[in-house]
């Protein structure tokens, strides 16, 4: 793109786009489009624009994946071409969300900068390996289909007894190579015995709008950030750039037994007991706890999963 005409471009914006832009700092890989016969189109190439094809924002990425928009601005750059529809070009904008005019109202927080979907996609691809610390072990594939009935069994057991020995359970074991993992899995404050095994996994531009991450900054404490990330069997995606990198967290829908009937189980039982409900909490956590193993000894017995 010649140079002269992106710098008449942005000498007419607004100071404050110009400055985002300036933050981008990589005005090469703007963009220019013009409005003709009812469409959008690039400058250069003549090329029709969909928002499709442009459908990630700053602010967006920025919300997605819990970091600043000064974090954004620098490590997407030279790595994404945006295009800039000012705010104050109605037609445009119009034409770019295929909404009427009226219709517009509903998008609060129009911005002008639009990153392109393929360069975000494969940015994120590229700059984040997937994987897994922690595997959460279906209780059938050790227990055999009695596994509810098996485990409720050894809660109330274990609740009556305040502690019972979890060896007890060795008789009903269908998989001891599963069972010896669970009774060996270290506790999970020892977050470094549970280290990221890298599974590949490429994100469509739908994977990436769809999927809400997770971020330790939401937590109070890191340390129940971590504990949820580690018995959920998340799936982490971690930065490339080094130890303090950013990582993001996703979490999975794999609960080792029925926890709501576990619940409502012996819930029933202690019913007219002095046992409190916190009681029952603590013994199904526990129980679900039991199952969560690390997710490099898991690959290393099991390499498929």
């Amino acid at each position: 793109m010649n140079k002269e005409r992106i710098e008449e471009f942005l000498a007419r914006l607004p100071q404050d786009s110009i400055s985002k832009i300036e933050k981008l700092k990589y005005s090469n890989n703007l963009v220019l489009i013009n409005r003709r016969h009812g469409f959008l189109e690039e400058v250069e190439t003549g090329k029709i624009i969909k928002k499709a094809n442009w459908d990630f924002t700053i602010p967006e990425i920025a919300k997605k994946l819990h970091v600043s928009r000064t974090w954004v601005y620098t490590n997407l750059q030279s790595n994404v071409r945006y295009i800039y529809i000012n705010n104050f070009d109605i037609e445009s904008l119009s034409i770019f969300y295929e909404k009427s005019i009226g219709e517009l109202r509903q998008y609060r927080e129009l911005t002008p900068i639009h990153l392109n979907t393929e360069d975000v996609v494969r940015w994120f691809n590229t700059s984040f390996i997937h994987g897994k610390r922690s595997i959460v072990i279906n209780s059938q594939r050790i227990f055999g289909n009695d596994n509810d009935q098996i485990l409720l069994t050894y809660a109330l057991n274990s609740i009556n007894h305040f502690r019972f020995d979890i060896h007890v359970l060795d008789k009903y074991v269908i998989d001891a190579k599963l069972w010896n993992l669970c009774l060996n899995a270290p506790v999970f404050h020892h977050t470094s015995k549970y280290p990221i095994v890298k599974i590949p996994k490429t994100m469509t531009a739908q994977d990436l709008k769809s999927t809400t991450f997770h971020s330790l900054n939401e937590y109070k404490y890191a340390a129940n950030g971590m504990r949820d990330l580690i018995t959920s069997g998340s799936d982490v995606y971690k930065g490339y750039n080094g130890k303090n990198s950013k990582m993001l967290f996703t979490f999975s829908d794999n609960d080792p037994f029925d926890i709501n009937w576990m619940y409502q189980e012996i819930s029933k039982r202690l019913k007219n007991t002095p046992y409190s409900p916190k009681v029952i909490d603590d013994t199904v956590t526990a129980l679900t706890d039991m199952f969560v193993v690390p997710a490099a000894k898991y690959f290393k017995e099991l390499p498929i999963l």
